[in-house]
């Protein structure tokens, strides 16, 4: 059964047809392949006619990216809000880690559409996905590191904690059919904390304070 995606106003208000487009084509895109994806259904759905679209947008292609930047932008947002500078390391790695995990856990569909951005050929919208979203982690993570001895410039912990945050969600799709890992779903959020904290003491002997 297809998963249809939540409604979201992307930043735009009701009746917004601009907004209306890029709301639709999100669904689209997390429900089918990109090259199943026509802009006649996009219309359909955005209830626009298909000249409209391309008013907006020059292609399909440009409609995809503003579509998923702008989407991705919205998940990655909440950084704002994790301690500041002077909290120490572990607290805001653990805050970090914990933020991302209930973020994705609250919804499948962004890490559905994350997956298909990791076999996307396309390197110019990687690029893009890179400078506008992902920068945004990295730079956390290495201001946390600042303080470490490491300091600024590491790349390996970085990737580790994404790669690692990542990699829950990926196996979480398979631990209810074990007999281990029977027990409470992946984004039950005492499940969420516990993976936080055990994330967060797997690198702590990285986060000693310089």
């Amino acid at each position: 059964m297809t998963r249809k995606l939540p409604a979201d106003n992307h930043g735009s208000s009701s009746g917004n047809s601009r907004g209306d487009i890029l709301n639709a084509a999100i669904g689209m895109f997390a429900e089918k392949p990109y090259e199943e994806v026509v802009i006649r259904d996009i219309a359909k759905r955005a209830n626009v006619q298909s000249p409209t679209i391309y008013h907006f947008f020059k292609s399909k292609n440009g409609l995809y990216r503003e579509a998923m930047l702008g989407y991705y932008g919205k998940r990655v947002a909440a950084i704002d809000s994790l301690p500041p500078k002077d909290a120490p390391p572990r607290v805001r790695i653990h805050a970090l880690v914990f933020n991302q995990l209930q973020a994705v856990a609250s919804d499948p569909v962004f890490f559905q559409l994350l997956q298909r951005e990791l076999l996307n050929t396309d390197d110019a919208f990687k690029k893009d996905l890179a400078e506008k979203i992902m920068v945004g982690l990295y730079d956390y993570i290495d201001d946390i590191l600042a303080s470490t001895r490491f300091g600024k410039g590491n790349t390996v912990i970085p990737t580790m904690v994404m790669s690692m945050l990542l990699g829950y969600f990926q196996v979480a799709r398979f631990q209810k059919f074990l007999p281990n890992f029977a027990g409470k779903p992946a984004d039950d959020i005492s499940v969420l904390r516990e993976m936080a904290d055990e994330i967060t003491n797997f690198i702590q002997p990285e986060l000693v304070v310089a």
